[in-house]
């Protein structure tokens, strides 16, 4: 049998579910049933198109692309040439890698992230996921871990292109990303749960993130109040109809309304429609999140987002009101400055 010419004619001719066609190839996880005794409900694996390296964000199995042939029984013969016959074709110019050319977005070389062994810190307890509004079931889709020595959040940095690069260590008073220096300006948090069918809810909190995830919405968190460009072209490419549409929901703050400000121009500029959460109204102005409002404001909030900006907001356009110095577009130190 002749080898298919692409890695997506591959997948496809093994019957894989997929979602989105790119560098990055999403879809249903094609060994969940294997791994969990179910089918994937959500889209939640990714394959790079070049290299035929795949994960699942879901269940967590990962591998080659003759692997995944070789287990759902089709023909392994000529895989390894497809493979190699891409990473020509980019180094000749002749296909666009996956990744960015000018932007590390692997781990440091002195750091080892090991995605297996952050696999396997447990998920959080009931008691603690439920104080934060979401279930086990969200932790486990989105690889929410829990550190019991040191009873902190774990919340997973990936790249776009499905590398774990790190994570950030979380709880009341304490906050750490690990390794130092971790790119997050190359990371959305939630962003291999895209489907790319609906509006994209993006916030600065994973855990914000992960409650609107919770509640049957797609959402992102962009690790602070920076929004980076990769970010903003990363979002931009998500949508498989003619218009992505994102619906800012950053946090009802100095730094949250210069986030929203800053990025809106670069999502326009981009062809993308921009809606604005709607924060209850008897709280504008105070330092909300949300984390912080019930869940009937939560859903009012979606429901009543609006392309109109915010006054908040539009004070910043209109000089009225100073950009938090917290927000840079290209931060001062690594890791410090704009991100928290």
């Amino acid at each position: 049998m002749a080898t298919p010419a692409t890695t997506e004619q591959v997948l496809r001719s093994l019957g894989v579910r997929i979602t989105r066609i790119g560098p990055q190839i999403r879809g249903h996880c094609p060994v969940h049933r294997i791994s969990t005794g179910h089918e994937d409900g959500h889209p939640s694996w990714g394959i790079n198109a070049v290299t035929g390296a795949w994960l699942c964000f879901s269940c967590h199995e990962s591998g080659s692309l003759p692997r995944l042939v070789e287990i759902l029984g089709g023909d392994v013969d000529g895989i390894g040439s497809l493979i190699l016959g891409n990473a020509v074709s980019v180094a000749l110019g002749e296909a666009e890698p996956s990744g960015d050319a000018e932007t590390p977005l692997e781990p440091s070389a002195d750091t080892y992230v090991s995605a297996y062994a952050f696999g396997k810190n447990p998920l959080p307890p009931e008691r603690i996921a439920a104080d934060r509004d979401i279930d086990q079931t969200t932790c486990r889709d989105l690889n929410i871990r829990w550190d019991s020595e040191g009873r902190c959040w774990l919340l997973p940095i990936y790249a776009f292109q499905g590398a774990l690069l790190g994570w950030q260590e979380k709880s009341t008073g304490y906050f750490n990303n690990f390794p130092k220096g971790v790119m997050k300006r190359g990371a959305l948090f939630g962003f291999q749960n895209l489907t790319g069918t609906v509006p994209i809810i993006v916030v600065e909190s994973p855990l914000d993130a992960a409650r609107f995830y919770h509640y049957g919405y797609e959402a992102v968190a962009v690790f602070g109040s920076f929004v980076s460009d990769e970010q903003v072209e990363a979002l931009s490419n998500v949508d498989i109809r003619q218009r992505a549409t994102v619906i800012l929901a950053f946090d009802n703050d100095p730094a949250g309304h210069s986030a929203a400000y800053w990025s809106t121009k670069q999502f326009l500029q981009r062809g993308v429609e921009v809606r604005y959460f709607r924060y209850p109204p008897h709280r504008l102005g105070l330092r909300d999140d949300p984390g912080d409002i019930d869940t009937v404001d939560l859903h009012r909030g979606v429901r009543l987002s609006s392309p109109i900006m915010p006054p908040a907001i539009r004070a910043i356009a209109e000089g009225h009101s100073t950009p938090s110095p917290g927000y840079r577009r290209t931060p001062r130190r690594k890791g410090i400055v704009g991100y928290r």
